[in-house]
């Protein structure tokens, strides 16, 4: 079916005439779902993803718009939007962004079991490689997690996608603590700082690693007060430095220290998957 959309933006901010294939589900959430299909802006056919969200507020979604900014500035481990558009139905406003395909998530393919040691290299090279891009923007992504990282594996090609957490840091800016997937979010996080930056994106990502080289989640708390025994049963207690300048995050913290019996023993922790850790960040 031919489809006009008269409120298309992206990096070419024109109106287009495209012709949409018969699209397929690919992923669904609460808040969203991805379908595959082929888009025909001409003769010659590209499969791409179309992401649609629906969002509570009636501001505009700040994805669209730090998505049509960053996609002017291209880089090959982000993911990059082609079009985005707009539609209302029954009264809710559909909001839409057009990428190219990526057939694979890190997810599946720690689920399937999928990576070598290569593999782990190459796809956290990459990882890392996009993390430092959008930190030179000064942008969080806050939502780092092995779904949300895209890959196309035949090429060993990585994209950090789904910004839909993603906000620009500015000096004095407060934000709030509840973000990043419990699985993957840092301690700082967990004990309710409200300053913080784009290193919350470093631990995700250090989780995404352990996760590739485990093949399960590295740190499956079943609540906050779980997650932070997980952690601190790996690398001990945070330190006074660690803690300078933050008065909420040290009481949350004692407080939860009183309420909960820790055991802090590392039985569950393999040798051969430290030493696999080891070899994947190791830089020749």
């Amino acid at each position: 079916m031919d489809r006009l959309c008269e409120k298309l933006e992206g990096p070419d901010a024109d109106k287009h005439l495209f012709r949409l294939g018969r699209e397929r589900n690919t992923a669904t959430t609460d808040i969203a779902e991805v379908m595959g299909t082929l888009l025909s802006p001409g003769n010659s056919p590209r499969e791409i993803a179309i992401k649609k969200t629906w969002p509570e507020s009636r501001d505009r979604n700040f994805e669209m718009i730090f998505l049509t900014g960053i996609s002017r500035e291209r880089h090959k481990n982000i993911v990059q939007m082609i079009y985005a558009f707009s539609n209302k139905r029954d009264d809710r406003i559909c909001e839409s962004f057009v990428f190219d395909f990526m057939p694979d998530t890190l997810g599946s393919l720690i689920e399937n079991n999928t990576l070598d040691l290569v593999d782990m290299k190459l796809y956290t090279w990459q990882m890392f490689n996009g993390l430092q891009y959008l930190c030179q923007l000064q942008i969080m992504h806050r939502d780092i997690k092995p779904v949300n990282i895209l890959v196309d594996h035949p090429p060993g090609l990585l994209k950090i996608g789904d910004f839909g957490s993603a906000k620009v840091v500015r000096p004095g800016m407060t934000s709030t603590p509840y973000q990043v997937t419990r699985f993957y979010r840092p301690p700082e996080l967990l004990l309710g700082s409200e300053t913080y930056n784009w290193t919350v994106d470093i631990w995700s990502a250090g989780c995404v690693l352990g996760e590739m080289i485990k093949g399960n989640v590295l740190f499956p708390g079943r609540d906050t007060k779980h997650q932070l025994k997980l952690i601190r049963r790996a690398l001990g207690s945070p330190t006074e430095a660690d803690l300078k300048d933050e008065s909420k995050v040290k009481t949350k913290l004692s407080s939860i220290l009183m309420k909960t019996k820790l055991d802090f023993s590392c039985d569950d922790e393999s040798k051969e998957s430290r030493e696999v850790g080891k070899d994947v960040v190791k830089v020749k």
